[in-house]
């Protein structure tokens, strides 16, 4: 089959583990006999942050996705204009995008469509688009896209619109819980729950889960480095455990990329709580040096919100042999041994996370077969080649066309209309 991939970003683009899994999913595909091509934005500038993969065909047929760039959007919020993009670009309709989308399927000719993130894009335009194509659409749900059309919306909005399109298309969301989230502006013709995943084997790991020798506890966050991925409470967390009494030495790694005015906060919030010695900002590395680096760790620290879709780094570290300090939210929690002894139930609570860490200091020697245990049990249920993979190409194969095939010509006026309106209230 013909398999167009779509994505509002992908490598060299890339914010976090959402692209990267778009990535695998276009190899497993092509890997699999299917013909291949990713379609995705413009990547300029400071965008392009990892290495392109120059084995999947790609083209670049969409404008710059700007909305997601933190430091833009520090220094435009108050702007009327950055406002005004943004409501496009996350609950409405780009046209440009549309007829770009609109002229790849032309020439393309899809026989599926697998579409990864479309915020940023103008989800409105690219769904109705996509649906024109008249071959079965694939929506894979990694994020809570309901809530950016909900948020995102003009006096005349889209939501009616979106409702009947998203009948039309099969949805695969990676945890039940973003199936929920995913079910508010109307719901899909058929959603499915497939669970994230990694390529296991291809995670160095010791050899034996060994006794350690010495030395302080060597802790890692790998990630995003934002709030709302939980840095403040890592930091209050380690804080906290380094004023324990008895506390062992340890070191702990972030890494990850930050917007510049957030690398500065966390850096002056490091030295206020004289942690420099202890606490180090690597930055963003290339996945393969990152894969080579983690099992020398101890540990992976992740307080993640409760409601985060499904963190590839929850998998990615125990695939590497690490347990992982990490909060119990609703994807981990379901993957997860229910008696896993490292949950944190509030990350708010520095107490909590502190407790947790002690537990890592006072099992250290416990810490090597803990990461051993919680690997194969993530293993039997997360591991892309036997049990993901498999899924997902069933999915591919059997999902149906949508009865009733949009119009871009519709679409377009639809989208003159919402803008003429929103200019004369502006005006």
């Amino acid at each position: 089959m013909r398999v167009m991939v779509l994505s509002n970003i992908f490598p060299p683009h890339v914010r976090g583990g959402y692209e990267l899994g778009v990535l695998e999913v276009a190899r497993t595909f092509a890997a699999a006999g299917h013909d291949v091509e990713v379609v995705t934005s413009t990547a300029v500038g400071a965008q392009r942050r990892v290495r392109r993969a120059d084995d999947v065909a790609t083209r670049e047929v969409f404008a710059p996705v700007l909305a997601y760039e933190p430091d833009l959007a520090d220094r435009l919020q108050d702007s009327a204009v950055w406002s005004h993009d943004r409501t496009d670009a996350f609950g409405g309709v780009i046209p440009a995008n549309a007829v770009a989308l609109a002229r790849e399927i032309e020439r393309f000719r899809p026989d599926r469509i697998w579409m990864g993130n479309p915020l940023g894009l103008g989800p409105v335009g690219i769904f109705e688009t996509a649906l024109s194509a008249r071959v079965p659409v694939i929506v894979h749900l990694m994020d809570d896209v309901d809530r950016y059309l909900l948020g995102y919306r003009r006096p005349i909005h889209w939501l009616s619109r979106v409702a009947r399109l998203k009948r039309g298309m099969t949805a695969v969301s990676c945890a039940s819980h973003v199936r929920a989230m995913n079910s508010v502006v109307g719901e899909y013709g058929a959603h499915l729950v497939v669970p994230n995943g990694v390529d296991f084997a291809a995670f160095p790991t010791r050899a034996e889960p060994l006794l350690r020798g010495g030395g302080p506890l060597r802790l890692v966050y790998f990630g995003q480095v934002e709030p709302m991925k939980g840095i403040p409470q890592l930091i209050a967390g380690i804080d906290a455990f380094a004023a324990s009494p008895g506390s062992m030495p340890f070191e702990l790694d972030i890494i990850g990329p930050a917007s510049t005015s957030y690398g500065a906060e966390l850096a002056a919030e490091i030295a206020s709580r004289h942690l420099d010695d202890r606490v180090r900002v690597v930055g963003r590395l290339e996945k393969s040096d990152l894969l080579a680096r983690l099992a020398g760790y101890d540990a992976a620290v992740l307080l993640l919100k409760q409601d985060e879709p499904f963190a590839y780094a929850s998998l990615e570290a125990p695939a590497a042999g690490l347990p992982v300090v990490i909060t119990r939210g609703h994807a981990v929690a379901d993957a997860y041994p229910s008696d896993y002894p490292l949950f944190v139930d509030d990350r708010d609570d520095a107490e909590l996370v502190s407790s947790a860490l002690r537990w890592c200091a006072s099992h250290e020697h416990d810490l090597p077969v803990l990461g051993r245990d919680l690997r194969a049990h993530l293993l039997r249920r997360c591991d892309t080649t036997t049990a993901v993979n498999p899924r997902y190409l069933e999915i591919l194969e059997h999902a149906r066309a949508a009865d009733r095939p949009t119009d871009v010509d519709a679409l377009l006026a639809g989208a003159l209309t919402v803008e003429a309106h929103a200019l004369s209230i502006n005006a």
